[in-house]
């Protein structure tokens, strides 16, 4: 029996218009009318959940009345929500603002024991510095050698350098004034005001609400999900099954998949009927049992746990609680999870993860795989039409098929993929759309790249606007005659994957 399967790719805003022109492109000559599953990851999920949404709606048609919202200012999504974009700006200061303090706090408490202990034992600065900080380091080693052995040392090493300085500099300002006597900003009452401050929020405020993820979700949740579609529960959503691609840090330089879709949630190798897997979701997580809930998730491209970037521009992204993605239950426990706390940032700063935690720290699919390909293989899909608008060349897609092949035993014939490279330097590729066979089934690789077989008005856009239509996937400002542009790009790459 054949099984059918659509994947769009990530891309930002720019994949979200892409996805958006070929999707419409492909309901109009109804190739999606006996679509099975969808894959979806980042931008490309935006516009499927979207779609998905409104389809279930309208019980109809959807994808018309998508393009003639969206084209407008509205796929500014950052702009959409409390308060516009200056709203979404002073949120962000108060997440970075909140999370600094909480952070200054969960390391000062234990320095000022510390630097109180040093000075009591020691009356000079010199050997208190030097006491302080070999014990710093030595407990900043231990966090790096175990970070370094789940694979993720970049993070631990900027993060641990912050905590030891921080921490040095105020056990040291502690152990210094103990030393001789005096009781300014390290006393005893200041210590218990503090430490019994810090008890309560640990208790009681969940680092969740304090990040940006609320933000980003609430914005996107206006824009691709307004109105009723926005309350649409996992339970409630009919029609082919949607797969949110998501991935998470497994340790020892693994990145696991983690999705959700309306039958399971998948951690991994570990699976569990989504039902039930909601049902474990507790406090501000509750939200998540609604399907639009789950946008930020899949294309929460900034994360501290995925290695991407400078290990210092990453300790601070994780310092300050600026990663996009979210703490859910871990799939493979079945107990209660926990209120995620300070801990749970710290772990995150040092990068030591544990597969026992009852919370797990999920992101942006793209890190691991950025088609949604390799779910719709997994899930036996035989007949697939792949949207790529990940920007880049063919290694994606590539990555993508070794990937099937390393995990599921799936060997895909690349070979169709050479119609869409450049023949010579300077000349554009003869074709947009591939056709690769494997046992059983073909894949349908549409990409969104310009070629010679593609309508004149396309071609002279490139001519006028030189980014086009490779737009950067962190421009999440495209004009609306750029969103356009990429809408019309999806039509002309849909209607010859739809002949294909």
């Amino acid at each position: 029996m054949t099984t059918k399967g659509l994947c769009c790719s990530g891309g930002g805003i720019r994949a979200a218009g892409f996805t958006l022109g070929a999707i419409d492109e492909l309901e109009r000559r109804r190739v999606l009318d006996d679509v099975d599953v969808i894959a979806a990851v980042s931008g490309g999920a935006y516009t499927a959940t979207a779609w998905a949404l409104r389809r279930q709606e309208r019980g109809g048609p959807a994808a018309a009345s998508l393009v003639d919202e969206l084209r407008a200012e509205r796929h500014q999504f950052l702009r959409n929500g409390p308060g516009g974009l200056g709203g979404a700006i002073v949120g962000a200061i108060g997440v970075i603002a909140a999370n600094l303090t909480l952070l200054a706090t969960a390391i000062a408490l234990p320095a000022w024991v510390v630097g109180r202990l040093v000075g009591f034992w020691s009356w000079r600065p010199g050997a208190v510095t030097l006491t302080v900080a070999a014990a710093l380091l030595g407990l900043g080693a231990l966090w790096t050698v175990r970070a370094a052995a789940s694979g993720n040392a970049r993070v631990a090493y900027g993060g641990n350098l912050l905590v030891v300085a921080v921490g040095l500099a105020w056990a040291a300002r502690v152990a210094s004034d103990a030393a001789f006597g005096v009781e300014p900003i390290g006393s005893s009452t200041t210590f218990v005001i503090v430490a019994t401050f810090f008890v309560v929020v640990n208790l009681t405020v969940d680092l969740d609400t304090v990040s940006l993820h609320p933000i980003y979700r609430r914005r996107l949740r206006a824009t691709f999900a307004p109105g009723r579609a926005s309350t649409v529960t996992w339970d409630d959503l009919r029609g082919p099954e949607l797969v949110l691609c998501c991935a998470r840090h497994a340790g020892r330089g693994r990145i696991e998949t983690f999705t959700i879709s309306q039958r399971e949630v998948r951690m991994g190798a570990r699976t569990v009927p989504t039902a039930e897997y909601l049902r474990r979701l507790v406090g501000p997580r509750r939200t998540h049992r609604r399907v639009a809930s789950w946008l930020p998730t899949t294309g929460a491209a900034l994360a501290s746990s995925m290695r991407f970037g400078r290990g210092r521009a990453l300790a601070l992204v994780a310092a300050l609680n600026l990663d996009l993605g979210v703490w859910l239950p871990n799939p493979g426990r079945v107990r209660r999870p926990r209120r995620v706390g300070i801990l749970h940032l710290l772990a995150e700063l040092t990068g030591v993860r544990a597969d026992r935690n009852r919370n797990v720290f999920v992101t942006d699919g793209g890190h691991r795989e950025n088609l949604g390909l390799v779910e719709l293989l997994r899930r036996g899909c035989t007949e697939i039409i792949c949207l790529d608008a990940s920007g880049g060349e063919l290694e994606t897609i590539e990555s993508a098929l070794r990937l099937a092949r390393t995990e599921l035993g799936v060997i895909v014939d690349p070979t169709g993929l050479d119609r869409l490279r450049p023949i010579a330097d300077g000349e554009l590729p003869s074709d947009v759309v591939a056709v690769l066979p494997f046992a059983g089934g073909r894949i349908v690789y549409a990409r969104a790249r310009l070629a010679s077989c593609l309508d004149a008005t396309l071609l002279d856009r490139a001519r006028t606007d030189r980014r086009y239509p490779r737009y950067p996937t962190s421009d999440q400002f495209l004009t609306d005659d750029e969103f356009g542009a990429m809408i019309a790009l999806g039509r002309a790459v849909g209607s010859q994957a739809a002949l294909a």
